[in-house]
């Protein structure tokens, strides 16, 4: 079996990204790229012995390539990752935003725009499976020492210590506060024997 590698037509700039669903990222101008492929087989009318159509030959047809629109907001920074599954492909860009375009099999892609994930932000990796994609976030967390008082009652009721928010409140403890309390300040306040089994 003879394979081909044919060029698609409409991009003339280096390529930095490309998706499995037909989306490349242009180097020079961070354009988003788009183009289809379809398999064009020829048959003969003979069958063989089994009563099966032959296939004479196959055709690989590569549209010239179209450049996506965005809908709201354009990427502010390069574009880093472009990964797709069946139904979408996402943009990952250098600042963290997320960008998708659905593909529609009855629209036209040149019709399809990229809509920016106003949900999603500070992203540094995403990853596809079939039917969705997962979005790693970044997330700054000072040093406990650092907390302010604030921090501190939205952490106890994450973790399930919802009696200690008042607590912490009322006392308007921080976290440097709590790194030097002892055991016995722990025990009194918040009936624990130590700070490390909540920290």
């Amino acid at each position: 079996m003879k394979l081909a590698i044919r060029k698609v037509p409409g991009i003339k700039e280096p390529i930095t990204r490309i998706a499995s669903k037909g989306f490349a990222i242009g180097k020079l101008t961070n354009q988003v790229y788009t183009w289809t492929t379809t398999q064009i087989v020829e048959t003969s009318q003979d069958e063989d012995e089994n009563g099966v159509e032959r296939q004479n030959g196959q055709m690989l047809h590569i549209s010239k390539a179209v450049k996506i629109e965005f809908k709201d907001e354009l990427p502010d920074s390069p574009i880093v990752e472009i990964l797709s599954h069946i139904n979408q492909t996402a943009f990952l860009t250098e600042g963290g935003d997320v960008f998708t375009i659905d593909h529609n099999p009855q629209k036209n892609m040149v019709a399809q725009k990229a809509v920016k994930m106003k949900f999603l932000n500070r992203i540094i990796k995403i990853a596809s499976g079939s039917y969705h994609f997962l979005a790693l976030k970044k997330v700054y967390r000072p040093a406990f020492k650092d907390w302010t008082t604030e921090m501190l009652q939205k952490f106890v009721v994450d973790i399930g210590f919802e009696d200690f928010e008042n607590i912490i409140r009322n006392m308007k403890l921080t976290g440097a506060q709590l790194e030097k309390a002892d055991r016995q300040f722990v025990k009194d306040n918040f009936g624990l024997n130590g700070i490390s089994e909540w920290k």
